[in-house]
């Protein structure tokens, strides 16, 4: 009876048909820019009744009151319980330098050191859960004080990459930085915690544009592009 019902509520909402129509998704912008040009383009060809409006942003948006059909978020927690959760994939935090910055700089071996480093902040973050370390089991926080504290996620790694400092980034983002040296991985031994990438939705029965959307990002993410990638530490 449960099936027939989730069967009958499927179908109401348009779940058994192709998908058409305007798939509104909201998603982070650096994330957006470098990993759903592929999953859109596939999207688009596989369904030509159906468009797409994808609004970047980092802030969390409301998806009701903004109109948005699925919202795809990187963190480590989700904040909303209200919303319906599909894990797609995990990632790591890591601690970057440029090799310019750490030629003129001492590098860190432990986390308290950091106060003694230009340390950039992530504006949409609260520094105490943004610069948290784990040590023997332990969580900890480095009370850094950022001299420049930017709400553009590409910003900041540009300015990393540029010398003014060290930076806390999700490794999708530096992935490439990494792998052609143009940053380095420091106080790699320090664990924090893990990142996870969810799609959200509004409802539990999403109509076809929705859920054909979501199984395709979620075969696109099932090998996720940045975790094969090698990249340069310093150990």
């Amino acid at each position: 009876m449960v099936a027939e019902a989730d069967s009958a509520a499927a179908v109401a909402s348009g779940a058994a048909r192709d998908p058409t129509g305007v798939l509104r998704i909201n998603a982070p912008v650096t994330f957006a820019q470098m990993y759903l040009s592929e999953p859109i383009g596939t999207y688009l060809e596989r369904y030509p009744k159906a468009r797409i409006e994808l609004v970047m942003s980092d802030r969390f948006v409301d998806l009701v009151d903004e109109g948005v059909d699925v919202a795809v978020r990187v963190s480590a927690r989700l904040r909303d319980s209200s919303l319906v959760a599909r894990k797609l994939a995990t990632d790591r935090v890591i601690v970057c330098a440029s090799p310019a910055y750490l030629d003129k700089h001492a590098e860190p071996k432990h986390p308290a050191e950091l106060l003694h480093h230009a340390c950039l902040r992530y504006a949409l973050l609260k520094a105490h859960d943004e610069w948290r370390f784990r040590e023997g089991g332990k969580s900890f926080t480095v009370p850094v004080e950022g001299r420049l504290c930017v709400a553009d996620g590409a910003m900041l790694r540009e300015a990393v990459v540029a010398g003014l400092g060290l930076a806390v980034f999700p490794s999708f983002m530096v992935t490439p930085d990494l792998r052609a040296g143009r940053l380095v991985s420091v106080l790699a031994r320090y664990t924090f915690a893990s990142l996870t990438v969810h799609a959200l939705t509004p409802g539990a029965h999403p109509p076809a544009k929705v859920k054909a959307f979501v199984d395709l990002l979620a075969a696109y993410l099932r090998t996720p592009p940045w975790a094969a990638a090698k990249a340069q530490s310093s150990g």
